[in-house]
């Protein structure tokens, strides 16, 4: 090793860019770091590795001893994507400067942390189905809350239910990620681990303090700016408010949106949550849910060949969503069943109209994920556009 000028060894990685690498990794450790410096993003260490191994990236050198990798921050995307679906959480460090005007090292943030439940980038994203992220916390024995949000689109349930029920309501809802209680020894309990396995869902563990009644409260109410929950139909003394307030939590520390300490930060276009009422639906459990190949086939787990498959012919990416929903979730009110049935008559029986109709819907992008985009500021030109035509 090399040694200063006051004959003291040289760390050769102790650099100012790197000490700006290592306090972005300790602020998150559980994420692979994309670092960008220049027309990369470099990994360092063993997220270096891990990038050659996931995405087949030449594994290179720095210096002498530091494994580094890189992928071009103009088409970083797909490299997401592939980080995501291995299973992964991404820290995203970007320059916040010119490095030419830059006195020193470049100025750098974390700007974005991609996790499989809080994606809103249209090509991280399947347009036809949703993307939740879930909370659970079990209560005892007989009881459960759990709340579900999709941040693409801004939709927030919560709910109190038995354990086997609550298996087969986040089986209809699939989540991409499952929040829950951490533990004094980091693994996930029992019953909570084998939920993530029925559901094929990540994991992340959260503070217990985040799921207590009296900070879920709070939480919300500053949140939707309001000085009680009733308004929402809600009661304080919800359990499901805990979880609830854990995924609140987790967007906000993912979604570096405005001043990061802020403490009128908030997720701008998430609505307020709503209860979800068990018998408002047929009831079908998840064994019945894939028996019944209603959204994907037992053989393949693919969605051609599912009722789903068969039955999609929508024009919208917005229609693709609420049909699966529609498929699992059937009515059971015989008013609410029959005006869907008047309207479908209508338009089979005008196909005029309804070719008309389907030419129109053609020219409409996913509003309700482009409105998303803007407000976590993560909206491109094109959007913009999009929105504007739609």
């Amino acid at each position: 090793m090399a040694r200063s000028a006051s004959g003291m060894p040289h760390d050769p990685t102790d650099t100012p860019a790197m000490r700006q690498y290592r306090r972005f990794k300790q602020l998150h450790p559980n994420c692979i770091l994309f670092f960008r410096m220049g027309d990369f993003y470099e990994l360092f260490f063993e997220d270096a590795k891990t990038a050659h191994k996931v995405l087949g990236v030449t594994l290179t050198q720095r210096t002498a001893g530091v494994p580094m990798a890189g992928v071009p921050y103009h088409s970083v995307e797909p490299y997401l994507r592939r980080m995501i679906q291995a299973g992964y959480r991404v820290a995203v460090a970007d320059q916040m400067e010119d490095p030419a005007q830059a006195k020193g090292v470049v100025d750098r943030a974390v700007t974005r942390v991609v996790t499989p439940g809080t994606l809103t980038d249209e090509t991280l994203l399947d347009e036809a189905r949703e993307n939740p992220l879930a909370a659970v916390m079990f209560l005892d024995d007989d009881h459960a809350a759990c709340a579900w949000a999709e941040l693409s689109t801004g939709d927030f349930r919560i709910a109190s239910l038995e354990p086997a029920a609550l298996t087969d309501e986040l089986s209809r809802v699939r989540p991409s990620e499952l929040l829950y209680v951490e533990t004094a020894n980091n693994a996930p309990p029992q019953r909570v681990a084998h939920l993530a396995h029925t559901l094929g869902c990540a994991l992340a563990a959260r503070p217990a303090w985040q799921f207590r009644q009296s900070q879920a409260v709070e939480c919300l109410k500053k949140q939707f700016q309001v000085a009680t929950l009733a308004g929402f139909g809600l009661d304080e003394s919800d359990p499901a408010l805990g979880p609830a307030s854990a995924i609140l939590h987790y967007l906000l520390e993912t979604q570096k949106t405005g001043e990061t300490d802020s403490p009128a930060r908030r997720i701008p276009h998430l609505r307020p949550p709503r209860s979800f009422k068990r018998n408002d639906h047929l009831m079908i459990d998840h064994v019945s849910l894939r028996s019944l190949e209603i959204e994907r086939t037992m053989r393949s787990g693919e969605t051609a060949g599912s009722l789903l498959g068969v039955l999609s012919d929508c024009m919208t990416a917005m229609g693709k969503r609420t049909l699966r929903r529609w498929l699992c979730y059937p009515l059971r009110d015989l008013d609410r069943i029959r005006r869907r049935q008047r309207i479908v008559a209508a338009l089979v029986e005008d196909s005029r109209f309804l070719h008309e109709l389907r030419e129109t819907l053609d020219e409409i992008q996913d509003i309700e994920r482009i409105a998303a985009r803007i407000a976590v500021g993560r909206a491109a030109p094109r959007d913009l556009t999009a929105l504007g035509r739609s």
